[in-house]
């Protein structure tokens, strides 16, 4: 994200990123009919014109598109990702983005959908 320091407004290109993405990295996509990552992908593929990669560590295509291991294995640049994840791999996620962010590619834009975070611990404050 670049910041105009004399103004402090955020840059277009950042907004462009996310409101109007070229690609779209879903983590958590699944070949599972009912699971979030199914659904997800499947409302995706029906709304999105733009590139879109599954990221799966054991499938190899999902829903007739080919399904990438982590986002270090995405071939370009990837603009929104989206993180369906359990909540013990999202830093793992995050740190996967920043990885292909700092290789010079588009700002990345992340979005958490984990249902467990505070909800295992009764005594927390989720």
């Amino acid at each position: 994200m670049t910041l105009n320091k004399e103004k402090e407004t955020v840059q277009p290109e950042f907004f462009n990123a996310i409101l109007h993405p070229k690609s779209i990295a879903l983590f958590g996509a699944s070949n599972q009919e009912g699971k979030v990552g199914y659904v997800c992908l499947k409302n995706l593929l029906a709304a999105y014109q733009g590139r879109i990669y599954p990221i799966h560590p054991h499938e190899t295509e999902i829903l007739g598109l080919p399904a990438y291991r982590d986002l270090d294995r995405v071939p370009g640049p990837v603009d929104l990702a989206f993180i369906i994840v359990p909540v013990e791999s999202v830093l793992t996620v995050i740190e996967q983005c920043g990885r292909k962010d700092q290789r010079g590619h588009r700002h990345h834009f992340r979005v958490r959908r984990s249902g467990t975070f505070g909800k295992s611990d009764p005594g927390s404050a989720g």
